[in-house]
């Protein structure tokens, strides 16, 4: 017979954690040090989820390269320090991540961000603290797809761990 292990896989931002300020908080960040007026909240809430090199050059309003960068660099120097601070677990995510884990399917996270910061949001999520984030980034330099990180990950060998 065929592996029958099942396995879960959990998307970060938007699933198990409400990211919404963080990424707000950061895009006015960069928006006030290039001095660009920032949207309104409707706009900064359609900036969740695509990438920044999608969003920021609608925002400031060019197309340059170097100038999305700076956006992009600007954006990511709050994030380093407050923004990744700024998710908020969905009420019942730890307790449904532990019932989950205890129920027998290998489970772990995927996403898109930075490694660095995804095991930091999870380490003050108040999630199982055995819960590794698996993520498709090793570093900042590039955004990855949904995609690449569901691949990435589906071939990943670090898995969280069962409770005890």
């Amino acid at each position: 017979m065929g592996d029958t292990t099942r396995t879960l896989l959990f998307d970060l931002d938007g699933t198990l954690t409400d990211n919404f300020e963080g990424i707000a908080n950061c895009i006015r960040y960069a928006l006030t040090r290039m001095d660009v007026p920032h949207p309104d909240l409707a706009v900064l809430r359609a900036c969740v989820g695509p990438p920044l090199r999608e969003t920021l050059p609608r925002l400031i309003g060019s197309t340059d390269t170097a100038t999305t960068e700076r956006a992009i660099a600007l954006y990511r120097e709050r994030f380093s320090e407050l923004g990744w601070r700024e998710n908020a677990v969905y009420a019942g995510v730890p307790d449904m991540l532990a019932a989950a884990t205890q129920a027998g399917p290998r489970a772990f996270l995927c996403t898109s961000k930075p490694q660095r910061y995804a095991e930091k949001i999870v380490r003050i999520s108040g999630c199982p603290s055995s819960s590794p984030a698996c993520t498709a980034r090793r570093s900042t330099a590039r955004s990855t797809t949904r995609r690449t990180s569901l691949l990435t990950c589906s071939r990943a060998r670090t898995w969280m761990p069962r409770a005890a």
